[in-house]
């Protein structure tokens, strides 16, 4: 609607949020695409709403993870994965929060398998095969910030024209 209302410089701005928003839609399916691969090859551990993996910290040759399920973190678990697994620079200096751990498909974390790591026990994940990012989270306000530009474009144009 405001494609069509606006005018000038407005209207130019609006395609260009469009033109993003397409973007934004675009790579959200490929990211998706890619989490469906990683849960038919793997057993998926956090980057879901109920369930997220948080990263702590590199000790004693183990990266430490917080699980969070339900979004409590009293209800999770420390797990200790060996740091032989590369975690993803973006996890490690930027956001620990949206974290996956990939695991050997058609297992569990086996939370009676632990470890002790400077008189802190945690929950050994030895069948661990990848550490990556999930950016579905970054993704999600975007559409939303595109819809709010939107409004606020349409608002002004409709009060010109009843004046």
């Amino acid at each position: 609607m405001p494609l069509i209302f606006g005018k000038g410089r407005r209207k130019t701005v609006n395609l260009i949020f469009l033109c993003l928003c397409i973007a934004c839609f675009i790579v959200t399916n490929v990211i998706r695409n890619i989490d469906k691969k990683d849960s038919s090859n793997y057993k998926v551990y956090g980057g879901g709403l109920f369930r997220e993996v948080e990263y702590l910290e590199t000790k004693g040759g183990y990266h430490i993870f917080k699980e969070d399920t339900l979004r409590v973190k009293e209800l999770g678990h420390d797990i200790a994965v060996p740091d032989s697994i590369e975690l993803p620079w973006y996890t490690e200096k930027i956001d620990r929060y949206n974290t996956r751990i990939l695991c050997t498909k058609d297992t569990e974390i086996d939370k009676n398998k632990t470890i002790k790591i400077d008189g802190e026990t945690y929950i050994l994940a030895d069948n661990a095969e990848k550490i990556k990012t999930s950016y579905t989270y970054f993704m999600a306000p975007l559409p939303a910030l595109y819809l709010s530009f939107l409004l606020f474009n349409i608002l002004p144009s409709k009060k010109k024209k009843n004046k």
